[in-house]
């Protein structure tokens, strides 16, 4: 068999569904303790995707499966083409080959999740930036004669001065793909140059197109771009679009048919399907219209809506209780013994100078010093019909000080009284945002009151989530049983070994963290 024009890969933190659990997934951008062996991470953390009879993954990450229809679309043949776990890339990479182009949200360990937390736990660099070095000493070895190609989300993180070098990378796309990914690819194969940075453009609607293969998760986009223009969030900067309803039908019949019974809805804000007005309003006949075509398609079971924004949430309440009761219904998650509904969505900071100076859209149609009661207000409300979302905080951004940092804790301390699920994050300047200039964030450069703020909210998770998390993902039993014993080992250990050797901040932490996951230890 000829080996094919173009092999199409992710590493292998993003080439896993981690158990069907997206939530999950985002513990890949923690530390990768080096006395943990890979293949302890590989069988417990991040399985493999199964792969078909010639070796092909038969889910992988979405933007993969875009790129994949585009070359389709563009005149590759089928066996041209190939879509493969990193550890099968030897099996795959031939004298025919030509293109290696590889899909990452976080090659270098440097996005929100990953930098905040690597630094944080301060054990070594994220597992996600250890897999991506760890496949780019794989295509070393195929170089000058193969190129490689890499787009995704983290994309923008090779384009400084000397990395693209470092990693054995010859293009990088940063940006929608769709409009440029034909010709880059079609020269790269002809041996024709191609400028190293390629910036891509917003692709119309009708020139997106559907996935032919399944996508891990499930993913079906119903919308892309937001529109609110935050500062620090690239996915906000872009012009919204909604897919039509044949074309997320034919997206998830083409998950299910290779086995997905699991289907997350992509989107930067749920409530943005169908809506035309300036003021964000919902549109709920056309957002409940999708999300029941979704559900139509035999063989879906779990229906998992990615992001939305909270101000919607007080515009239509009544949208809010119809599509919470639906989702249950198609829940994965439970909380408490029930099920739930939950979502991602962004608080940011509890400063209104803030909002107003960095992402003065998000509260539309609400007012910037209105902000910390719309939180309230749409977590309650969403609460009211268990709705229960997982919240960013952007710790660190540009110019703020202590009172901004005193309102995020003030907000917080209000916010403890609901249920939700809160991450706290550094400010990243990503490359294709406007504050790609801001200063990067260090735990040395927190101040106190914002070093509380991870360790307040980390506190609420675990009395909140811990017991729940505890039960989902670890049998009754001996097996339990030895959890609960392996766990307060490895808490010990590493206080031991490590932490009472660090910063006074980081040795507390690390103390009321671990009291906490004893106290669920000993109730679960």
């Amino acid at each position: 068999m000829s080996s094919p024009k173009i092999v199409l890969t992710s590493p292998a933190t993003e080439m896993s569904d981690y158990r069907k659990s997206p939530f999950i997934a985002f513990s890949a951008s923690f530390s990768k303790p080096r006395i943990v062996p890979r293949g302890f991470l590989i069988r417990a953390l991040y399985p493999p995707v199964p792969r078909d009879s010639e070796g092909r993954a038969i889910y992988a990450p979405y933007g993969l499966r875009k790129i994949e229809a585009v070359l389709l679309r563009e005149g590759f043949g089928e066996n041209e083409i190939a879509v493969v776990h990193p550890d099968n890339l030897d099996k795959f990479i031939g004298p025919e080959t030509k293109v290696l182009a590889v899909s990452s949200m976080d090659p270098l360990g440097i996005a929100f999740v990953s930098i905040t937390y690597s630094t944080l736990i301060g054990i070594g660099k994220s597992m996600t930036a250890y897999e991506f070095k760890r496949l780019s000493e794989k295509w070393m070895k195929y170089k000058p004669g193969l190129k490689v190609v890499v787009g995704g989300a983290g994309s923008w993180q090779l384009s400084k001065k000397g990395v693209m070098e470092k990693y054995g990378v010859d293009v990088v796309i940063i940006g929608e793909a769709e409009k440029v990914a034909g010709e880059v690819f079609r020269k790269l194969v002809e041996d024709k140059p191609v400028e190293k940075v390629v910036y891509g453009e917003p692709a119309d609607v009708d020139e997106i197109p559907c996935i032919r293969r399944a996508a891990i998760h499930g993913v079906v986009e119903i919308t892309r771009g937001c529109g609110r223009g935050c500062q620090f969030c690239s996915p906000t900067m872009q012009r919204r679009r909604y897919m039509p309803i044949e074309r997320v039908v034919k997206e998830t019949e083409v998950n299910v048919l290779s086995g997905q019974d699991f289907i997350l809805v992509a989107t930067d804000d749920l409530f943005l399907y169908g809506c035309n007005s300036s003021d964000f309003a919902p549109n709920r006949n056309k957002i409940m219209k999708v999300f029941r075509a979704i559900a139509s398609v035999r063989g879906v079971k779990y229906i998992q809506p990615a992001h939305s924004a909270l101000p919607p949430v007080l515009l239509d309440k009544k949208l809010v209780k119809d599509l919470a009761e639906f989702l249950r219904e198609y829940s994965f998650y439970k909380h408490n013994g029930k099920h739930i509904v939950t979502t991602e969505v962004g608080i940011e900071t509890g400063s209104t100078r803030l909002i107003e100076k960095y992402m003065a859209g998000k509260p539309k149609p609400f007012k910037p010093e209105d902000w910390p009661e719309v939180v309230w207000e749409a977590i309650a409300a969403m609460n009211d019909n268990d709705w229960y979302p997982l919240a960013t905080i952007i710790t660190g951004l540009p110019e703020e000080d202590e009172s901004d940092a005193l309102a995020t804790l003030e907000l917080l301390d209000e916010l403890f009284s609901l249920k939700l699920f809160i991450v706290p994050l550094f400010f990243v300047p990503e490359e294709n945002c406007y504050l790609r200039n801001g200063p990067e964030i260090t735990f040395e450069s927190l101040i106190e009151v914002q070093r509380e703020i991870f360790l307040k909210s980390w506190r609420y998770n675990i009395r909140e989530w811990g017991a729940t998390f505890f039960a989902k993902y670890v049998n009754s039993g001996l097996k339990a049983l030895f959890a609960k014993v392996t766990l307060k080992v490895v808490f010990s250990a590493l206080y031991l070994t490590y932490y009472r050797f660090k910063d006074p901040w980081r040795k507390r932490a690390f103390r009321e963290i671990t009291s906490e996951v004893i106290k669920v230890l000993r109730t679960g």
